[in-house]
């Protein structure tokens, strides 16, 4: 691969790749199966995805190959950072508080029967005041306090750095109790991933520390013991073990338990929280192999999402139904989406323009003098869309779109208050003086 491809270039890919083996490794180690079987469909399915996407990601690579100018990359000064670590900390809190506000004093949600209780009080509420929209146009910002705080985290005062901290983790965490969901999680994951191939590209791996891995351990936990949280509010809901919660989850996401998963009767309730996980994880493969059985595919899902946001923002657009998965909130796998809709023509074509787009995103990383938010909010959403694809089509989560826009407002902020490109980037361990 190094000889195709610079080191730098070839980690993004490494990612990529690493995301499809999990995933594999995965259905092999949850104990159970798609309702409907057509495993040789879906190697040959992920194969040819996963073939198209390498061999145009490199093809790309090549053609606009370039001497490395990471060592010309334009710093972010210290005002500038300065100045962007108080807006998004402002706004992402000020965005949760809004939101708070909109669920228990006028939806009269009551959070104390559990976050999953509140998930569905939530979905049977109607309307949405003011507070909630501006929350939600708010909270977005609260990813970029968290790029901010992973790439820049060395560069900063104590105080500034435990603002973002704050802030972050209010709009990661604090937004997904107010959903009872787990999506902002995943997406807080991937982006925090994607970060730290970015950091390490252009600052190098952090020095070996124990309170490094202390605080990689610490989140870990926290991702873990939010989502297993989760969990036990459902089946504390419906009144069932986790164990036939999990059985319960794996039929309605197409899947079929084992002997082996029945074998376990009486099992360590960690254990089934974990399969639990695995199952929403990645189910996105059942579906994907489900969907050759289909009769008919009715509905779309490679551009419902950009359907629903275009006729949100007044275009004359027919309307598109999700597809035939949706019903039961299941996932389908990125390649899964490309045959559902369009069959393997459209998932020779759309592959071929996801490897090209994977390589103009890591170029941009590469060839940039000045790497704009806006920039940086482009490459991190196609990293995502990539990177996630064998779970689902990443930009499916219609709170990444919400964060690609937070990354173009701040850019057009930028400018407006400092005169000039301001890049979110720097190339070096440089201390910066923030006094």
């Amino acid at each position: 691969m190094k000889r195709l491809l610079s080191k730098s270039k070839s980690k993004f890919l490494y990612w990529f790749l690493a995301s499809h083996l999990v995933a594999y490794l995965s259905l092999l180690i949850i104990p159970a199966h798609a309702i409907t079987r057509n495993a040789s469909d879906l190697f040959l399915l992920n194969t040819v995805f996963i073939i198209l996407v390498t061999v145009f990601f490199i093809i790309t690579s090549k053609l606009f190959r370039i001497n490395t100018r990471v060592n010309k990359l334009k710093n972010i000064t210290a005002k500038q950072l300065v100045f962007n670590i108080k807006f998004v900390s402002i706004c992402s809190i000020s965005g949760f508080i809004l939101m708070f506000y909109d669920r228990v004093f006028i939806r009269g949600i009551n959070y104390s029967l559990g976050l999953r209780q509140a998930r569905y009080q939530w979905l049977d509420s109607t309307g949405g005041s003011l507070y909630s929209v501006i929350g939600n146009l708010l909270i977005p910002f609260g990813y970029i306090a968290l790029f901010l705080l992973v790439f820049h985290g060395n560069n900063m005062r104590r105080k500034d750095k435990a603002i973002l901290i704050i802030s972050s983790a209010i709009s990661v965490f604090g937004h997904a109790a107010l959903n009872g969901g787990r999506s902002n999680i995943l997406i807080a994951v991937v982006f925090m991933v994607i970060i730290s191939v970015i950091k390490n590209i252009f600052i190098g791996k952090p020095p070996k520390r124990k309170h490094y891995s202390f605080r990689k351990i610490l989140i870990l936990l926290l991702v873990m013991g939010y989502i297993f949280n989760i969990t036990l509010s459902s089946a504390e809901m419906g009144r069932v073990s986790i164990q036939k919660l999990t059985e319960l989850g794996i039929e309605s996401v197409y899947g079929i338990p084992n002997e082996s998963f029945y074998d376990m009767n009486g099992g360590n309730s960690i254990l089934f929280l974990i399969i639990y996980s695995l199952v929403y994880l990645f189910h996105g493969q059942w579906t994907a192999e489900v969907t050759f059985s289909l009769p008919i595919r009715n509905g779309n899902y490679t551009f419902y999402t950009f359907i629903v946001i275009l006729r949100s923002l007044g275009f004359p657009i027919s309307n598109i139904e999700q597809g035939y998965f949706a019903k039961t909130g299941a996932f389908i796998s990125l390649p899964g989406a490309f045959y559902y809709d369009f069959g393997y023509i459209g998932v020779v074509l759309l592959s071929i323009i996801l490897g090209v787009l994977f390589a103009v995103a890591v170029l941009i990383l590469h060839k940039s003098r000045v790497v704009s938010p806006s920039k940086l909010g482009f490459v991190i959403y196609v990293l995502f869309v990539v990177f996630l694809s064998p779970v689902l089509p990443g930009y499916g989560f219609m709170y990444l779109n919400f964060i690609l826009a937070a990354f173009i407002s701040i850019d057009i902020l930028n400018r407006l208050i400092f005169r000039e490109k301001v890049s979110f980037l720097t190339r070096n361990h440089i201390k910066m003086e923030l006094e």
